[in-house]
Formats: structure tokens, C-alpha cells, sequence
């Protein structure tokens, strides 16, 4: 009987150790997943907000000075690229809410606004002025701004969630 019980025991023990290593693994693998998600997220917004500011400050260049060899195909392709990154942005700010923090998703959407904001005052002032065609000089530096203070923002989020990990 003795012997039984032992067997009995040492299996329940065996058991119960098994259960627990697998429910503490799972837990962790589960938690890595999301870390990495989180990070793919603000890798991907960082991303996109590097590329804008690219963007302000080429269109800067070619629009100060003409030694900056642009062409229009290029021009073109720059302000292409803009349109695609706004829009990426805005998918991120729709599918990516759960995975940012409160924080970015604000800095994000405000960053939208203002740079939605700051082109639809540009376009409708100048075709008030001059009508369609003519343009005055675009505002570059609050945009450029805008998009340094939400990486600024942004990258002081990335560590408060690195250092959860």
C-alpha cells in the first residue's frame, strides 16, 4: 500500500509541475508576442513619421532653392510617398489602437489634425488669393515641427514600454 501511495504521489506531483511549467511558458510566450506586436507597431510609426519629415524637408529644399536638381518626376514621387504615409498613419492610428499607448494614439491623431489642418488652410488661402494654379509658399516648418514633437513624444513611450518588458 505504501508503495502504491508513493507512486500516486510522486505522479500528482509530476502532474502538477508539468501543469504549471506549461501555464507559466504559455504566459510568457503569450506576453513576448505581445511586447514584439506592440514593438512592430511603433517601429512602424516611427517609420512612417521619419518619412514625412523627409518629405517636409525635401519639398523645403526644392521649394528655397533651385540648386537642389529635383525633378519633377521626383517632386512627384515625393508628394506621392506623403499622401501613401498619411494614409498609413491613419490605418495605424484605426488598427493599432489596442497595441500604443494612450499617449502616442493621442500624439498621433493630433498630428494628423494638424497636418491635415495646416494643408487645408495653405490650399484654401492661396486659391483665395490667386485662384487655382498659382500657390503660395507651402508651411514647412510647422509641419516639420509637428512630426519632431510626436516622435519625441512617441520615442519617450517606446521606453516606458521597453522597460516593462
Amino acid at each position: 500500500m505504501d508503495i502504491f501511495r508513493d507512486i500516486l504521489l510522486s505522479l500528482l506531483i509530476a502532474i502538477v509541475t508539468a501543469y504549471v511549467t506549461v501555464v507559466f511558458s504559455l504566459k510568457k510566450f503569450y506576453r513576448q508576442k505581445w511586447w514584439e506586436a506592440k514593438l512592430k507597431s511603433y517601429s512602424k510609426v516611427i517609420e512612417i513619421i521619419s518619412s514625412l519629415q523627409y518629405y517636409f524637408g525635401r519639398e523645403w529644399e526644392w521649394a528655397t532653392t533651385s540648386a537642389m536638381g529635383l525633378s519633377e518626376i521626383e517632386l512627384k514621387q515625393l508628394r506621392q510617398d506623403y499622401e501613401k504615409n498619411m494614409s498609413s498613419l491613419k490605418k495605424i492610428v484605426i488598427s493599432a489602437s489596442f497595441l500604443i499607448s494612450k499617449e502616442s494614439l493621442k500624439t498621433l491623431k493630433d498630428l494628423i489634425a494638424t497636418l491635415d489642418a495646416i494643408k487645408e488652410e495653405w490650399v484654401l488661402s492661396t486659391f483665395k488669393k490667386r485662384g487655382a494654379g498659382d500657390f503660395d509658399p507651402f508651411p514647412f516648418q510647422p509641419q516639420y515641427e509637428a512630426l519632431d514633437i510626436a516622435i519625441k513624444v512617441i520615442n519617450g513611450n517606446i521606453q516606458k514600454e521597453l522597460s516593462k518588458k
